[in-house]
């Protein structure tokens, strides 16, 4: 008995293979997209990527310029590895992460979620992390069909517009770009608005300390959406189908 024991207890010492990512393939009749958020460089990312077998197309939003949407692509040299092309002038290496270093997955054992790496462009070197945000149906050139919209860029101008206009106090692009009437739940009490008037003479008591550095923190491209919208700031702020905020969560 002990001689059947041994061999099966070195097997268990030996080193394990890390597990691979298998992502769910994207197919003309079951689009699916992945979208990750993190940094690199100091700057904030977002990334949107379709997997297809060992081919990978995508779109990414890198500050600051974030109204310009660069081209991905990339291959997976195997289940582990991934090297991404953006534009015309940067390469990002990158290891699918079996533990999240950052614990934003807790200590689950990962598959696609964490991507770390190194990307290399004109100016040098810089360390990558991205986390997955979110996943589901979509194309590259449709993400937003889901909610009703045809144009992409109808979500993506107006996340952009609202987002630069709040970082630059610009009171008065961020009310005109609001579905009326709105009920904000703020933090000083509900609050119901009527017109762009209503909003600038409560500007203060929707737009927080705390949730203007949650918008300034978020990325204004490439939003996660649903039949009910697309959110920036994990859900700060809603845009329905004609690019209009229909929802502000303080």
């Amino acid at each position: 008995m002990r001689r059947m024991w041994v061999p099966l207890l070195l097997l268990a010492l030996l080193p394990q293979p890390a597990r691979a990512c298998t992502p769910q393939t994207s197919t003309p009749d079951n689009p699916w997209l992945i979208t990750y958020q993190g940094s690199a460089g100091g700057w904030p990312v977002r990334m949107t990527l379709a997997f297809e077998g060992k081919s990978i197309e995508g779109l990414a939003a890198i500050g600051p310029a974030y109204d310009w949407l660069q081209k991905v692509r990339g291959t997976m040299s195997d289940p582990q590895h991934l090297t991404l092309q953006i534009g015309d002038w940067s390469v990002w290496k990158g290891t699918f992460q079996t533990h999240d270093p950052k614990h934003r997955f807790g200590d689950s054992t990962l598959n696609c979620e964490v991507i770390t790496g190194i990307r290399d462009t004109w100016a040098g070197e810089a360390a990558f992390d991205l986390a997955e945000d979110s996943e589901g149906a979509g194309t590259l050139t449709h993400r937003y069909d889901v909610m009703g919209v045809t144009v992409d860029r109808t979500i993506d101008q107006a996340a952009w517009r609202f987002w630069n206009a709040v970082r630059r106090g610009d009171r008065r692009t961020v009310s005109a770009l609001v579905a009326y009437p709105l009920t904000v739940k703020a933090p000083a009490g509900i609050l119901t608005l009527h017109t762009p008037g209503d909003l600038i003479r409560n500007y203060g008591r929707v737009f927080t300390p705390a949730m203007r550095q949650a918008i300034d923190k978020s990325v204004p491209a490439l939003l996660s959406a649903n039949y009910e919208g697309a959110m920036l700031g994990n859900g700060a702020v809603w845009f329905n189908a004609q690019g209009r905020i229909s929802a502000i969560n303080p």
